[in-house]
């Protein structure tokens, strides 16, 4: 039972770890600018975001997205959230 615990623990910190460096590190530089240059490619029009989380029970939140064409706002949202199934 000891042994399950500390496995069980283990498991928590490292799970923690991992979604404390995606948020700091991976996320707000590389899945951002691949967000932003995929939906421009796949629109056409400026798009601009302000920042990508990754919560465990909602997935990945973006926020501040804005989908714009020549100075009209075409999709604006404050927060968005994208579950990601696996």
């Amino acid at each position: 039972m000891k042994k399950l615990i500390i496995i069980l623990l283990i498991i928590a910190i490292l799970i923690t770890g991992g979604v404390i460096y995606l948020n700091q590190v991976v996320l707000p530089v590389e899945l951002k600018s691949l967000i932003i240059s995929t939906l421009k490619k796949q629109t056409a029009k400026d798009v601009t975001l302000k920042s990508v989380q990754f919560s465990i029970f909602r997935g990945f939140v973006l926020r501040d997205l804005v989908i714009s064409d020549q100075g009209s706002v075409i999709l604006s949202t404050r927060q968005a959230s994208c579950t990601v199934f696996i």
